[in-house]
């Protein structure tokens, strides 16, 4: 869980450097269907969770997690700061209403 909030707090420093905007009530971990979403904002959930075994014991778990990018700007300036995030990577891009979903895959 510390290691998940960790990720968090990047996430959140990422979202204030890059936007100048508070990352209050736009960096959302797993938000439910009821949320209501300011833009731009950083939706992610875990997706994986890969364990490394030796002798059918785990000896290296990681998390890995879903993280899109949404913004009304095709060339967010948090995109380009997502990018530079250590372990992570682009994965796609599309778009719906009006609005650009890059999404990365982050590994922590």
């Amino acid at each position: 869980m510390a290691r998940r909030l960790d990720l968090h707090h990047l996430l959140q420093e990422t979202f204030e450097g890059a936007t100048g905007l508070s990352s209050k009530g736009r960096v959302f971990f797993q938000p439910g269907s009821d949320t209501k979403l300011s833009y731009p904002c950083l939706l992610y959930k875990l997706t994986d969770i890969p364990v490394d075994r030796a002798n059918n014991s785990p000896y290296k778990i990681e998390h890995s997690y879903d993280l899109t990018v949404i913004d009304r700007d095709p060339t967010s300036p948090l995109r380009e700061a997502i990018v530079r995030l250590p372990l992570c990577r682009f994965t796609r891009s599309y778009e719906s209403d009006g609005l650009h979903h890059y999404v990365f895959r982050i590994y922590e």
